[in-house]
């Protein structure tokens, strides 16, 4: 994915400039990255949400196979993501690159145990039956599809914590 090399570049320009003691530097170069990432993977998202018919009957063999619809309805659900996901890479580089590798573990394990596992079960099946108290509850019951909008409520967390975190700035505080 274009949004690893500017995690990347973000962990390294973030590194350099807080060791040179330029905090200025190190926003900026992060808020270029998480930009350009933005501008590179939105335009995948539009071209998935656009083309989602003829990509899903390219990679799955032409438009007889029955699961051309699930497929165009993930790439759908996958399109919306593309923005914040490339804030939640970048900002993990540029959060790594200052020695601030606490809150982005963090925040990774809340959003997949508290939002994404949950979500998902929730979202996939038409019942689901709450842990420890053995109660069943009427889920959505969206399939394979309520999976993917589940990832995507997920993404949408984590970049907002993680932009929480990085404007917030504690991340220029770090002795390594």
């Amino acid at each position: 994915m274009p949004g690893i090399a500017f995690q990347v570049a973000a962990s390294t320009m973030t590194g350099q400039y807080l060791g040179a003691g330029d905090f200025h530097r190190a926003r900026r170069s992060v808020l270029v990255a998480c930009g350009l990432a933005a501008l590179v993977m939105t335009s995948a998202g539009v071209l998935f949400y656009v083309a989602a018919a003829p990509l899903s009957a390219f990679f799955l063999g032409g438009y007889e196979s029955n699961v051309v619809p699930t497929c165009v309805r993930i790439l759908h659900v996958i399109a919306f993501a593309m923005l914040p996901l490339s804030v939640t890479i970048v900002l993990i580089g540029a959060l790594r690159g200052a020695g601030d590798t606490r809150w982005p573990l963090a925040i990774s394990l809340l959003g997949f145990l508290a939002v994404r596992i949950p979500l998902a079960i929730y979202f996939v099946d038409g019942q689901v039956t709450l842990p420890l108290v053995d109660y069943p509850i009427m889920g959505l019951g969206l399939g394979v599809v309520g999976a993917w909008y589940a990832m995507v409520t997920d993404i949408v967390f984590r970049a907002t914590l993680l932009a929480w975190r990085f404007f917030h700035g504690g991340w220029q505080r770090i002795v390594v």
